[in-house]
């Protein structure tokens, strides 16, 4: 009969007890060489039973299915082979069917078409002790996060402007990226004054080459920038779940900035803002005639107001800015084309004055 052995490894640590591939290999060859089985192919698996998926298992099942003879699967253990009932339901139907003979080396255990009910639930129980493992190991995975988490560490990478790293004592940590954090700081100030969109903030910092922290170091799209802003362990708070931990990394904002940035995103097309307490004429009341989207105001210099098209569509290559006042020339011509007569501004005045005196108090 045709023999397949399966040799798996999930920790290193099971490398170095005696569970190693090759260690593996050398006794079911043995052991399939003793049962004159005919080996053909061998798996070495390297992945987590656990796994949702097990590439080279999946490759094991589709050379069962499409067998034109019964295959023997010979593995070290139950628990090399599955740690799921998931895995059981596969094996048995091909085992029912007589396309499969299951060899289990350590339990001594042979199941085929005509395996008794003890042989059966040895294997159950066997699937049952694997998966009881599975679980609880999950289960320290879990605390374990969880203390973490309480002690003010960091579980997984670092956001964008944080670099992971260890200190002099080898242990990990988490330091300011001296080539983003600055970016990270000016993102916030400009979104708090109220005067910058995300759009306009993520033009702003492809210009100055701010990338992601992936492999690919892409350049920052508009919801990164959205998620930079709503992330609070910037100002010194990492969420997990929902939940909010104090962490003991260096902070590249206060708090104070982050909720101001917070406050204009509640408030955001709600109401007009000011900026540094000058008006701003045109906010949110015109639309680009080619695209439809906002014309939106930049304050230059302190006291120069230029607009242009938010390009929220990306129909243009090219932003173009115009100038406050060359905005308001047509607006002025029409204005002086009004005329009003000099004895309607005469009542107008009277009827002014008549309503202002109405309105003091007697004495």
């Amino acid at each position: 009969m045709k023999a397949i052995i399966l040799a798996r490894v999930s920790t290193k640590e099971q490398q170095e007890e005696g569970y190693s591939i090759p260690a593996q290999v050398r006794r079911l060859s043995e052991y399939a060489q003793k049962k004159q089985l005919t080996v053909y192919k061998t798996f070495q698996i390297t992945e987590s039973s656990s796994l949702d998926t097990r590439k080279e298992f999946e490759k094991v099942i589709t050379l069962i299915k499409h067998s034109k003879e019964p295959i023997t699967l010979i593995t070290d253990t139950v628990d090399r082979l599955q740690r799921s009932f998931r895995e059981s339901v596969i094996l048995e139907e091909f085992r029912k069917a007589g396309k499969l003979e299951l060899h289990f080396f350590r339990e001594n255990l042979i199941l085929n078409q005509n395996s008794n009910s003890n042989d059966l639930i040895r294997w159950d129980m066997g699937v049952m002790f694997a998966r009881s493992y599975v679980l609880q190991l999950s289960d320290n995975v879990k605390r374990s996060i969880e203390q973490k988490l309480r002690n003010g560490e960091w579980i997984t990478k670092a956001p964008i402007g944080y670099i992971n790293t260890e200190d002099e004592e080898g242990n990990k940590t988490i330091l300011p990226d001296p080539e983003r954090a600055r970016y990270i700081r000016k993102i916030f100030e400009m979104y708090a004054t109220g005067n910058y969109s995300m759009s306009v903030i993520g033009i702003k910092m492809k210009k100055l080459g701010l990338t992601n922290n992936s492999k690919s170091h892409k350049l920052l799209c508009t919801s990164q920038i959205e998620w930079i802003l709503r992330n609070p362990f910037y100002y010194g708070q990492m969420r997990a779940k929902g939940t909010l931990y104090q962490h003991h990394y260096e902070p590249l904002i206060s708090l104070y900035l982050f909720n101001k940035v917070q406050e204009v995103k509640k408030n955001w097309h709600k109401k007009p803002f000011k900026y540094a307490g000058k008006p701003v004429i045109f906010r949110g009341i015109i639309k680009c005639a080619e695209c439809g989207c906002l014309i939106t105001p930049e304050i230059k210099k302190g006291k120069y107001t230029y607009y242009s098209c938010s390009n929220y569509h990306r129909v243009h290559k090219k932003r173009i800015y115009v100038r406050e006042e060359e905005l308001l020339k047509p607006i002025y011509e029409v204005l002086k084309s009004i005329q009003i007569p000099n004895n309607t501004l005469e009542w107008l005045t009277k009827e002014l004055k008549r309503i202002h005196e109405s309105k003091q108090p007697t004495r």
